[in-house]
């Protein structure tokens, strides 16, 4: 069985712009209004879709774990609903997706697929829509912060938002790790749901996540740094992988922590991170994959780093993809995992011999 998946896979991966283009064909033909709603754009915007469809249940196949697809058919479910999109219309693309699968892959590799793929049309059968619509909870005195900071943000006054956050860490109502746990991230993630969700456009998104980078520099060049540990970590979002709040958030955090600190940012190259594992002699490699299409970007790393940097290397995955399947990191060769970047730190100590606490 995992030799089909992967054979189904990797048919997935090469021809998911022509199996893209064969879905869109049967939606559109069994559903015009499908067609109609978007006008001119209305093939390019369902080609994509399925594209990416293919490309998320082949990462599901090759991890062995359907939860990873189920998720993002929910993920695309809450944001159609979301920009007022029929859900008969996500149902009806399920259905022809599924039709195209079974068609196109061969005989010996479809059945997962299609078996998952039918699976993803009975959750929508029989599990309602659910996406909240905000992610802060107004009783704790943090989400309040982190509410007011987002509203700021999005006024358009960065400057004012941070300074909130710079105020309330001063004051010591905060301490600059509670600042960036309590407040920033949920901060990130409330306006990543808004965008989500339809409120909020690129631009406003990429305002967001700009002014929290600079205060998260700004409060990690404000934090007292212990005693170098004498340990040296890269950090590094994988190729395809532009999402590198985490990243930062990490190497941050392991700076703090006294580590030294190597921060490559988002989508690096396989090659060049374990490179720069090798040239700087590290200690620890931690990987950010956040879609489960970038994970066998992640065990390519893996792979490359161990060869060129040696067996003292360490390596530590996270971000959503390994949330998604919480036990995939230990099938593409990984160290440890880490939940967030505070599990992140403690891992990166018990895994390279120092005091967790």
């Amino acid at each position: 069985m995992e030799q089909q998946n992967r054979l189904a896979a990797t048919v997935l991966e090469t021809g998911a712009a022509g199996l893209g283009s064969a879905a869109t064909l049967k939606l559109l033909e069994n559903q015009p209004e499908a067609s109609a709603a978007f006008g001119n754009e209305a093939w390019s915007l369902w080609k994509t879709h399925f594209g990416d469809q293919a490309l998320e249940l082949a990462a599901a196949l090759r991890a062995g774990n359907p939860e990873m697809f189920q998720t993002r058919v929910r993920w695309h479910r809450s944001a159609f609903a979301a920009r007022q999109v029929p859900e008969n219309w996500l149902r009806s693309a399920l259905e022809a997706f599924r039709e195209v699968i079974a068609d196109e892959l061969p005989p010996n590799a479809a059945g997962t697929a299609v078996k998952w793929l039918d699976a993803a049309v009975r959750d929508f059968d029989n599990v309602p829509a659910d996406t909240p619509e905000s992610l802060l909870d107004m009783d704790k005195p943090e989400h309040r912060l982190a509410a007011r900071y987002v509203a700021a943000v999005l006024d358009g006054d960065p400057r004012g938002a941070m300074k909130l956050v710079l105020d309330a860490v001063s004051s010591g109502a905060l301490d600059t790790r509670a600042a960036c746990i309590e407040v920033l991230v949920p901060a990130q993630q409330e306006i990543g749901l808004q965008w989500h969700l339809g409120q909020l456009g690129i631009a406003e998104e990429h305002l967001g996540t700009a002014t929290t980078q600079r205060l998260l520099t700004l409060l990690a060049a404000a934090t007292e740094r212990p005693t170098d540990n004498g340990r040296k970590a890269i950090v590094a979002g994988v190729a395809g992988d532009p999402h590198d709040m985490g990243v930062r958030l990490l190497a941050d955090f392991l700076d703090v922590a006294g580590w030294t600190s190597i921060c490559l940012g988002g989508d690096v190259p396989s090659g060049e991170i374990a490179r720069a594992a090798a040239r700087y002699d590290a200690d620890l490699l931690a990987l950010s994959a956040t879609l489960g299409r970038h994970v066998d970007r992640v065990r390519d790393t893996i792979v490359a780093s161990r060869a060129l940097a040696g067996g003292k290397l360490k390596i530590l995955v996270g971000g959503r993809a390994f949330a998604e399947a919480p036990d995939l990191w230990r099938s593409i060769g990984a160290d440890g995992y880490g939940r967030s970047a505070t599990e992140a730190v403690t891992v990166a100590a018990e895994l390279c011999g120092l005091d967790a606490g």
